[in-house]
């Protein structure tokens, strides 16, 4: 079911489009808006995209977006500032956009309230199915201001059916866009070799990786506390190697977690961050 409002679509041909998102880091919800900025760029639209937060330490995503002639505007906030409504509401009337797209809880709540009035239609997306604890009165919000968004999205059944269930709306009432992915060119074997000199000096027999942000919500710690387990069906004389690429708040604690197994046939790396 599909929960009707009465903001009107732009019927234009071409639209100028704002994407939010809270910060343009290296994560998952990131690059689908820098693909999906790129995407409505080639087919003629303008797009802006605006960071709540500032510029990031990893510019992998906002030098992407600008070498596709992309502009990136950054609100240089933190999430706690409350003046930070006022400030999106005040980028927002400045950019005067048809069409503005959020990604993620923060985003999606502040473009909501500060699009209230404007006339400006507004996309949320869900990208996760948010778990942490302490959360109920974002899903009260996101109730209550339900009806300041054209549309909401998520990137996924499960996510979906999850904030159906958090906000207490029906079930099939957020639409589910899958995320769109990039061919994948593979590496020059120049490269692989290098790295693998890098990460695994002594060789390895299989390697198992994991590509993401070191965080509690994507579950580090679960799979550390399988690797004693899996350490003792390994067969004699081998030794496997837990890749581990991407950084985030919980990479010592990870690392230090890590180096206590001391397992002499499973070799744990934390590779940090790759554009």
């Amino acid at each position: 079911m599909i929960i009707k409002i009465s903001h009107k679509v732009p019927d234009n041909p071409t639209m100028k489009i704002l994407q939010i998102i809270t910060g343009l880091g290296g994560g998952g919800a990131e690059k689908i808006t820098a693909l999906l900025a790129e995407g409505l760029k080639a087919g003629g639209h303008e797009v802006i995209v605006l960071s709540l937060l500032p510029q990031p330490e990893t510019p992998g995503i906002p030098q992407r977006l600008e070498r596709a002639g992309i502009e990136v505007r950054y609100l240089n906030a933190a999430k706690s500032d409350p003046c930070l409504l006022w400030k999106l509401r005040r980028a927002i009337r400045e950019i005067a956009p048809d069409l503005v797209h959020s990604h993620l809880m923060h985003p999606n709540l502040l473009s909501r309230l500060a699009c209230a009035g404007l006339g400006i239609p507004v996309v949320n997306t869900i990208h996760t199915a948010e778990k942490r604890r302490r959360k109920g009165i974002y899903f009260l919000l996101d109730r209550l201001t339900r009806r300041l968004a054209w549309s909401v999205t998520a990137v996924s059944r499960a996510a979906a059916a999850f904030h159906e269930k958090a906000c207490g709306f029906p079930p099939g009432s957020i639409h589910v866009i899958r995320n769109a992915v990039e061919p994948v060119i593979p590496a020059p074997a120049e490269l692989c070799t290098e790295l693998l000199k890098l990460w695994a000096p002594e060789g390895a027999d299989k390697i198992i990786g994991s590509i993401g942000r070191l965080d509690a919500m994507k579950g580090y710690e679960l799979l550390l506390d399988r690797l004693e387990p899996l350490s003792r069906i390994i067969p004699p004389n081998a030794k496997w190697l837990i890749l581990i690429l991407g950084d985030g708040p919980d990479r010592e604690k990870l690392e230090r977690k890590a180096a206590a197994l001391r397992l002499e046939n499973l070799r744990v790396v934390f590779a940090g961050f790759r554009a």
